[in-house]
C-alpha cells in the first residue's frame, strides 16, 4: 500500500482529478451489490447465521415447561426481541453496503488507477486497496 494517496475534493470536476496530459481510459462502478437485496462476499453467511440462529431458538419453544417460572409467555417474548434484532441488524448492513457501493467510483488512466468515495467513511476504502500499482483514492465531498 506505498503507493496511495488521499485527496478530499470539493465538487470536483474530471480535470481536477486527472493530471495534465492524463488520458481517462476506463470508468466504472461496482456492478453487483448496490442494490438492497444483492448482498456481497460473506455477508450471506451472516444472514444465513442469524436466520438459523433464529430458526433453532424458535423450535425450543415447544419443549419449555408452561408451569415454569420461564414460561412460554415470557420466551415468546424474548425470542420476538431476539428475531427483530436480527432482522434490524440485516436491514442495517444492506442499506450502509448499499450506501458505499452506490457511491464508489473506479477511473483507469494511462497512468494510474484512482478510486473515488463520495461521501463519509472513506478510510472504507483505503482499508481495502492494495496494489503494488499507483492508486489514488480521492474523498469527494458533497
Amino acid at each position: 500500500m506505498q503507493n496511495i494517496t488521499v485527496i478530499s475534493l470539493d465538487h470536483p470536476d474530471l480535470d481536477d482529478i486527472l493530471d495534465h496530459g492524463e488520458r481517462l481510459l476506463w470508468s466504472g462502478e461496482p456492478g453487483y451489490g448496490r442494490r438492497f437485496l444483492q448482498p456481497v462476499g460473506d455477508e450471506w453467511k451472516l444472514y444465513i447465521g442469524l436466520f438459523v440462529g433464529a430458526l433453532a431458538m424458535w423450535g425450543t419453544l415447544p419443549f419449555i415447561d408452561t408451569e415454569a417460572r420461564f414460561g412460554r409467555d415470557e420466551a415468546v417474548w424474548v425470542y420476538g426481541a431476539f428475531t427483530i434484532s436480527c432482522i434490524g441488524i440485516s436491514l442495517l448492513l444492506a442499506s450502509q453496503r448499499q450506501y458505499v457501493l452506490q457511491n464508489l467510483a473506479y477511473l483507469i488512466t494511462d497512468r494510474r488507477a484512482v478510486i473515488c468515495r463520495r461521501g463519509r467513511n472513506w478510510r472504507f476504502v483505503v482499508r481495502y486497496t492494495s496494489s503494488p500499482a499507483p492508486i489514488q483514492i480521492l474523498f469527494l465531498i458533497r
